[in-house]
């Protein structure tokens, strides 16, 4: 299913169309939601859920990130996210 008709089908089930078939989903071979990169959101190192990037700074390559459910705010450098993920 292309993006114009998964487009179509979300108009429709939108517009009261229960019986619209939704995208077929291979769940065992899915691919994951989040893969990790810098500059990309990341788990809040307090709670672990999914932050928001407030800023990304790329002079100093570093981003800013806070959790929306603890409020909890973090700084996370590029050279800091290549040391935990090689």
């Amino acid at each position: 299913m292309n993006l114009s008709e998964r487009l179509s089908a979300a108009k429709l089930r939108r517009e009261g169309f229960e019986d619209v078939p939704g995208p077929d989903v291979d769940v065992e071979s899915a691919e994951p939601v989040h893969s990790p990169g810098w500059g990309k959101p990341g788990p809040c190192p307090r709670c672990t859920t999914m932050g928001e990037v407030d800023f990304i700074d790329l002079v100093r390559a570093i981003t800013s990130q806070h959790c929306p459910s603890c409020g909890f705010e973090w700084v996370l450098s590029r050279a800091d996210f290549d040391a935990l993920t090689s």
